[in-house]
């Protein structure tokens, strides 16, 4: 034990101290003490190291897989809700791209074998512009009936799309002057582009076989089907050819009519 006073180191069971003869009483109770001190202090932290509460992991655990499956739940029915929004956005579409096509879109009549005029109200009829192209034939049976069309029947086309008919149109022939020229060429010009005519024949003065007039007149423009009246001197002629192409022509005349 040491004394407080001269700080002598003495026996541990000694009451005074050998040198200075002073009583070490009072060292055993501050020993004492700060024994007691210590053994509180460590009492307190043995109470306070108690009282931590250990975190229950499990419970953590517990909390992170709810966490979890309500994070997937939600997924999915975020994924279900987009899936429906691009299947009625798609229905849509669709159903204004039919929609769209139907009306901005019209089929196609047929006008082959009508008339013009017919052909002209058919189209009409679907929204469509006629462009007419005539096409130059030698039967007069077609004059004026559409022969052919540039769009395919019933396929659809854009609304207002132009469709070309093509018509039927007799060939036409510029006359010539024919007067004071000799009747057998200017039948040879006629026969050569089937023009039909008709040759009266009269006394004259003017020279065998001469053209003395014409109808239609020179320069006017006629269809195959129509005749050329030709007046001739008859001196030094080939009746009977003239008189065979006028029966001829008499014929389809009354054909014609009948």
């Amino acid at each position: 034990m040491k004394c407080k006073y001269c700080e002598t180191i003495n026996e541990e069971d000694a009451l005074f101290c050998k040198k200075c003869g002073k009583s070490l009483i009072e060292n055993y109770k501050e020993k004492n003490n700060k024994e007691k001190v210590k053994t509180k202090t460590k009492t307190k932290i043995k109470k306070k190291i108690k009282k931590v509460k250990v975190k229950d992991k499990s419970k953590d655990n517990n909390k992170n897989t709810k966490v979890i499956y309500k994070t997937r739940f939600v997924q999915k029915v975020f994924i279900f809700l987009m899936i429906i929004f691009i299947i009625i956005l798609l229905a849509i579409i669709g159903y204004g791209g039919y929609y769209y096509y139907n009306t901005e879109n019209v089929l196609v009549p047929n006008v082959v074998g009508l008339s013009y005029d017919e052909a002209i109200s058919k189209l009409s009829s679907s929204n469509l512009e006629i462009v007419k192209v005539e096409k130059v034939i030698d039967d007069d049976v077609d004059e004026g009936i559409v022969l052919e069309q540039n769009k395919t029947p019933n396929t659809r086309i854009k609304s207002g799309s132009k469709v070309k008919v093509y018509v039927g149109k007799l060939k036409t022939f510029k006359l010539g002057n024919y007067v004071g020229k000799n009747i057998d060429d200017i039948i040879m010009i006629l026969d050569k582009n089937n023009i039909n005519y008709i040759v009266n024949y009269v006394d004259a003065g003017n020279g065998a076989g001469k053209v003395l007039s014409q109808s239609p007149s020179s320069g006017e423009l006629i269809k195959i089907n129509e005749k050329v009246y030709l007046t001739v001197s008859n001196e030094d002629v080939d009746q009977s050819k003239i008189d065979s192409d006028a029966m001829d022509d008499e014929n389809v005349s009354l054909d014609d009519e009948f």
